[in-house]
C-alpha cells in the first residue's frame, strides 16, 4: 500500500473560502495538493508513527518485560491486523525465537498498538534488553478510513500552511481588516486536537 493524503485540496479550500467554495484556480489547487501530500507526511512525523495503511515483513521493536512477565511491545501504527508472523530474542543475539502470532493479545489505539505475549512467563527476562518482530499490516486502509476529528483537523492545519504564505513572519497587514495575525508555528487547538495520535512509548 501506498502513503495517501490525510485530507483533499477541495475540502481544505471548502473549509477556508468564506462562502465555502471549493473551486480555485489551477495553480492554487496543484500549490495545495502539494501542501496537503506534505503536511501528510509531516502529520506521520509529528504523531511518530505510521497512519496510512502499509504492510509489514519481519519488522523490529524494541520490546519490554513488565512486572508480571508479560512480554510486549508497541507498533508505530494506529490500527492493526492480527500478525501472521512473530518472534522475540535477547539482548544482541542472532537467534530469534518463534511465537505463536494468531495468540498474542493485540490492543489497538490511536496513539499506538499494543502487542502483548500472554501465553509465557517472561519475568526471568525482565530488565533486559528484548526485541520483537512481527509481520503484519497496520495504519488506515484510505482516506475513508481516517478518523472523523482527525481529517477535520489536518483540513484546518493545510489552510493554516495556506495561509502561512501571506505572513511568514507571524503577522500580516489586510488593510480592511486591519492586522491578521497568524501563528508561526502549528497553532494549539490543533496540536490538542492531534495529541491523542501521538504515539506514546514507555520508557
Amino acid at each position: 500500500m501506498a502513503p495517501f493524503d490525510y485530507t483533499e485540496p477541495n475540502l481544505v479550500f471548502g473549509y477556508g473560502n468564506s462562502d465555502g467554495s471549493a473551486v480555485t484556480p489551477v495553480v492554487e489547487g496543484s500549490l495545495m495538493a502539494d501542501l496537503v501530500t506534505g503536511m501528510s507526511r509531516a502529520l506521520d512525523v509529528y504523531c511518530n508513527q505510521t497512519l496510512y495503511g502499509a504492510s509489514y515483513t519481519a519488522e523490529p521493536y524494541r520490546a519490554l518485560v513488565d512486572q508480571e512477565g508479560v512480554l510486549t511491545c508497541y507498533p508505530a501504527v494506529p490500527t492493526m491486523a492480527q500478525p501472521t508472523a512473530a518472534a522475540w530474542r535477547v539482548g544482541r543475539s542472532s537467534v530469534w525465537t518463534t511465537l505463536n502470532a494468531a495468540a498474542l493479545d493485540i490492543e489497538i489505539n490511536t496513539f499506538g498498538c499494543v502487542v502483548r505475549v500472554v501465553d509465557s512467563d517472561y519475568l526471568p527476562w525482565r530488565g533486559q534488553r528484548v526485541q520483537m518482530r512481527l509481520t503484519y499490516t497496520g495504519g488506515w486502509a484510505n482516506l475513508a478510513a481516517v478518523p472523523a476529528d482527525f481529517a477535520f483537523a489536518t483540513r484546518r492545519l493545510c489552510w493554516w500552511a495556506y495561509q502561512k504564505r501571506s505572513a511568514p513572519i507571524d503577522q500580516t497587514a489586510i488593510p480592511e481588516m486591519g492586522i491578521l495575525t497568524i501563528p508561526s508555528n502549528w497553532p494549539k487547538d490543533l496540536k490538542d486536537a492531534y495529541r491523542q495520535y501521538v504515539r506514546q512509548v514507555p520508557m
